[in-house]
């Protein structure tokens, strides 16, 4: 996939410089802690967040824009009815990944572990999943376009009355699917279409013996 990438090179250092602001623009932190800072409606615009503390810090409708998020380690990013584009989220372990209602564009998610990924009833549009162990990922709702995994492990993929188009789904090793009859428009392997075939018989009401 070719994917448009953020360049955070000329941002400004500001280290553990705490945020009192509600636009940022070419940052650099680095070991930062916002636990518990109420961010909503903040916009990050170039921008590069280097194991900075988020545990109960809100990102509802907030904005990320041609930014990096690296080594973080978050039990709870709430970020519901936010906007991600052009962004990278790399090496970091996250319990739960609040996106839900998110607007997402050209965005990387690399060498993550996620316990929780919530994409209900978001709008996915170039999406790069590479090289992250994800346990649930629930996209119920979601329009999903030009979405890619690599190296990926999903535990279990919620795809209930989602629309997907130009979804590979290929590179992902998925153990559950729940609501397979609506990963019309998605591309996956052979190997993993028999490793689904009971999940696809069962939705379609099929018995097998």
């Amino acid at each position: 996939m070719d994917m448009w990438l953020p360049d955070t090179t000329n941002a400004r250092v500001l280290a553990q410089t705490p945020l009192d602001e509600d636009y940022v623009e070419h940052s650099r932190f680095t070991g930062a802690d916002w636990s518990g800072v109420d961010q909503s409606a903040a916009t990050f615009d170039s921008c590069s967040l280097t194991a900075v503390g988020l545990d109960g810090c809100s990102w509802d409708k907030a904005r990320v824009v041609n930014s990096e998020l690296h080594n973080l380690s978050v039990a709870h990013l709430q970020a519901p009815e936010s906007s991600w584009e052009r962004a990278v989220i790399e090496g970091s372990r996250l319990g739960v990944l609040e996106l839900r209602d998110s607007r997402i564009k050209h965005v990387v998610i690399r060498d993550c572990k996620i316990d929780v990924l919530n994409l209900r009833a978001a709008r996915c549009t170039h999406l790069m999943i590479e090289g992250c162990a994800i346990g649930e990922l629930d996209a119920t709702g979601a329009t999903i376009s030009h979405v890619e995994f690599a190296d990926t492990s999903v535990e279990t993929l919620t795809v209930s009355q989602s629309h997907l188009h130009r979804a590979n789904l290929s590179g992902a090793l998925m153990h559950k699917v729940l609501g397979a009859s609506s990963l019309r428009g998605a591309e996956i392997s052979e190997f993993q279409l028999q490793q689904l075939a009971p999940t696809f018989a069962q939705e379609l009401g099929i018995s097998v013996r």
